[in-house]
Formats: structure tokens, sequence, C-alpha cells
């Protein structure tokens, strides 16, 4: 087993970062100081290190930390289920081009062709129109958005495993199609599904951030997205760029500390499959 060298201690201190916003997501009740919705005009615009709020609060007087805090669940929760339901579909499809070919890998590649060609935040604001805002169309929306990365890298795993010795000794024996694509095929490709999710879930993260942004996402007042921070700051950057720049910095380190330990696992696990 190749040990992490050179870079040993940054790569271990993005995965303790990655770590940490999952604490937050999972016990943001516990962690937080303040409920994300808590207002007092009376507090409103503190600078960070503030007496009791220490990245300072919002035009509203909430505490940035509680939102940011809250912001976590919001921004793991939807990009952990939007990666995995664009995995499972795009995994799928890609077998099944790769392995069946000819008509199946036709349609599968017409498809994946036409998803790439459509503009995501057209795709994104033609959903949202038609099934309104809500956390579970903005999951659809992003898988909807990256599940053709899935399809068109397994297709291509699937092309150059599917004639070697241990798929025809499969097929041999009289093993069923779908026990040889999960049982033999898909073990060979857990580590390029691993690798490639974690960029897709950075990627995930900043399109949830847009989408937010852009007003997207529900509209809530206990709803703490980080996107919706900094729409919501944007017309505070001169009286306090805090509001607007701690949610921005946030979503900059969790997305470099998901790259960084993704760009580490492609180099440990899987080198040359994702980059296809």
């Amino acid at each position: 087993m190749r040990a992490l060298r050179g870079a040993d201690w940054l790569v271990r201190a993005f995965i303790v970062v990655i770590l940490v916003f999952v604490v937050c997501a999972v016990f943001a009740p516990l962690i937080a100081p303040y409920q994300p919705d808590a207002q007092n005009i009376r507090m409103r615009l503190l600078p960070p290190l503030s007496a009791g709020h220490w990245l300072g609060t919002d035009q509203l007087g909430r505490d940035i930390l509680s939102r940011i805090v809250f912001g976590a669940r919001v921004s793991m929760k939807i990009g952990a289920l939007a990666v995995a339901l664009a995995s499972f579909v795009g995994v799928t499809l890609g077998l099944l081009a790769g392995y069946f070919g000819k008509r199946a890998d036709d349609i599968i590649s017409w498809l994946v062709n036409v998803q790439l060609s459509v503009p995501f935040i057209l795709l994104a604001i033609s959903v949202v129109a038609v099934l309104g805002p809500s956390e579970t169309n903005l999951v659809i929306v992003l898988a909807l958005g990256s599940w053709a990365s899935y399809a068109r890298v397994i297709r291509s795993k699937t092309l150059s495993l599917r004639n070697r010795e241990h798929i025809e000794a499969a097929r041999a024996l009289g093993s069923r199609t779908g026990r040889i694509l999960v049982l033999h095929l898909l073990p060979n490709m857990l580590s390029a599904i691993v690798v490639l999710s974690s960029f897709e879930f950075a990627k995930t993260v900043i399109a949830e951030a847009a989408l937010s942004f852009l007003g997207l996402a529900p509209s809530s007042p206990r709803y703490s997205s980080w996107g919706i921070m900094l729409a919501e700051g944007k017309d505070y950057l001169a009286a306090g760029w805090w509001v607007a720049t701690v949610p921005g910095l946030t979503i900059m380190l969790l997305v470099l500390a998901t790259n960084v330990v993704g760009d580490w696992s492609r180099d440990r696990f899987d080198p040359r499959g994702t980059r296809q």
C-alpha cells in the first residue's frame, strides 16, 4: 500500500476540514450557538469577533456562525443525495451501454450528448419553474446535471473489461447478465466511482450555492443556505463585508478540501480511469 508522501500534512488537514463540516451538518442544533433564524435588530451588522458572535451578525441581527453551521447541513445533505442519485443513474446506464453495446450504447450515448448540450442553468430554471423550489427538486436538478459524467466513465471502463477472461468465464458458467454486471464488473469500478463522486460532490456544492443565490431554493426563514446568505449579503458589502464574505469563504474551503482529497484519492486508487 502506497503511503502519503510530500503533501502529507496538507491532505490530512483537508480531511479534517471535511470531517468538521460533516460533524457540523450532523450535529448542527447542538453546535450552533443560536437558531439560524433568530433575529435581533439591535445587534445587526456586528463585525466578526464581537461578544457572543464570533463571525458577526447579518442585516437582521442573525448570528452568522449559526447560519454557517446550519448551512453545512443543507449543502452536505443536498450534495450527498444528488451525488448518490446521479451515480446510481449514471453507473447503471454506463454499465448497460458498455456491456450490451450496439443499440443500447447508441441510445444511452445519445441521451448523454443531449444532457451535455443543455445549459445547466436553463435546465434548473425549467425544472424548478415546473415543480417549484424545494430541497427534493434541487437534488433532482443537480443529479440531472451530473449523471452523464458517471455514464461516460463507466461505459469506457465496461468496454475495456467486458471481454476479460473472468467475464468470459462467468458467461461460460451460465451466470445471468445482472449477476455479471453487479458481481464481476461493478467491483472493478468502485475506485473510479468513489474518486469521481468526490469531484462531483465539490461541483454540486457550488451548483447548489449558485441556484440558491439565484432564488431557486426554498424560501423558508429556517432554510440557512450558503447561497442565500451570499445573495442577502451582496447588498451590504460596504456596511458589512463579512455578511457575504464568510459564506463565500466557507464554500471555497469545502470545495477546495474536497478537490484536494479527491485529487489525492484519484492518484492513489484510480490514476487513469477518471481522466477518460
